[in-house]
């Protein structure tokens, strides 16, 4: 099995793994709630993006940064003056899970396949940059753009555009679920 099959073979497991419902019910508001992974290219687009949503769409937004070591992001939102908005969510898989339950969409710039597989496997819609892995993750389960497009506000107006259209939510998570099933399944090779 190749690292992709059993990263979407432990997120299919997240799907059935409980929530931490304290978390849950304390993310979940009427406000927009992002959640995210960056690396360390991505983390200015992100924050920007955020800023714009804070900005121009709504002010009581918040943002569940779910990478390990992502007390960097929330020191960058502090000089941007969002820090208040923005949290990190910790290692726990049930704090993980509450937060994309929660969150109106996995927010994708830089970074790694598995918690693109992870939101796929909630029902959580992913938009973003596209990098490779979130590419061979997400496969036609994403809105994403090439990192040159004018990302920070294509990203903000997607996640509003995400919270708005329950039809395009579903869609995604029927594709999301498609796409966990179909890399999970074990591939037939001959002997």
């Amino acid at each position: 099995m190749d690292a992709l099959a059993s990263l979407a073979e432990a997120s299919g497991r997240l799907r059935t793994q409980a929530a931490d419902d304290a978390l849950l019910r304390r993310w979940q508001t009427r406000a927009t709630v992002w959640a995210a992974s960056c690396d360390a290219a991505g983390s200015p687009v992100l924050l920007d993006a955020f800023h714009a949503c804070l900005s121009h769409c709504d002010a009581a937004a918040r943002l569940l940064v779910l990478d390990p070591g992502a007390e960097a992001a929330v020191a960058a939102a502090s000089s941007r003056g969002i820090d208040a908005h923005v949290e990190c969510v910790g290692d726990a898989a049930d704090a993980r899970k509450a937060a994309l339950l929660a969150a109106d969409a996995l927010v994708v710039c830089g970074g790694g396949a598995a918690f693109v597989l992870d939101a796929l496997a909630v029902g959580t819609p992913v938009t973003g940059v596209e990098c490779a892995a979130t590419m061979d993750a997400a496969g036609d389960a994403a809105l994403l753009w090439r990192a040159g497009d004018p990302a920070a506000e294509l990203i903000a107006a997607t996640v509003e555009r995400l919270r708005a259209d329950a039809p395009l939510r579903a869609r995604l998570r029927a594709r999301g679920h498609a796409r966990i099933s179909r890399i999970a399944a074990p591939s037939e090779s001959p002997a």
